[in-house]
């Protein structure tokens, strides 16, 4: 059942808010700064946002398993990239040189786009169908040509 479900059509409008909730949890992170909730506080409602999100657009464990490996690993770069690489830092880092709210972020990541994902591949899939349907349309069309010509070489 889950993998029927992991691999179900994406439909355009799911992917579009999907990256458009995803896009507005990240600001809402900065704008969760600028009110002062900020550390395990901001991190809470961010992840009752992620996970309120695979809920309502996922649903599936493969979903569940990527948004959790993509929470772990993405903030362990960002902590090579910002602990020993110092290519960056965040002005209110509260974990590590990290926001204790990454993961979270991160999390909520994995079903946009995945979906994404999904949606560019079903393209794909269908250009591919496309292509095929055209060739299989233009050898029907030879064998037809070739079969009247056939016909009329052998004539009444």
């Amino acid at each position: 059942e889950d993998c029927a479900a992991s691999q179900r059509a994406a439909v355009r409008w799911k992917v579009q808010l999907g990256v458009a909730l995803f896009t507005l949890q990240y600001a809402l992170s900065g704008v969760l700064q600028q009110m002062h909730i900020v550390g395990w506080s901001a991190s809470a409602i961010l992840w009752i946002c992620a996970l309120a999100y695979w809920g309502s657009l996922d649903r599936t464990r493969t979903g569940f398993i990527t948004s959790a490996l993509t929470a772990i690993g993405g903030p362990s770069l960002e902590y090579v990239l910002v602990n020993h690489l110092h290519l960056y830092c965040y002005l209110a880092a509260d974990c590590q040189g990290l926001c204790s709210w990454i993961p979270a972020v991160y999390f909520m990541g994995g079903p946009a786009v995945g979906n994404l994902y999904r949606y560019w591949a079903q393209l794909g899939e269908d250009d591919a169908a496309r292509r095929r349907r055209n060739e299989q349309r233009r050898r029907r069309e030879i064998r037809q040509n070739e079969w009247k010509g056939i016909q009329e070489r052998s004539g009444p």
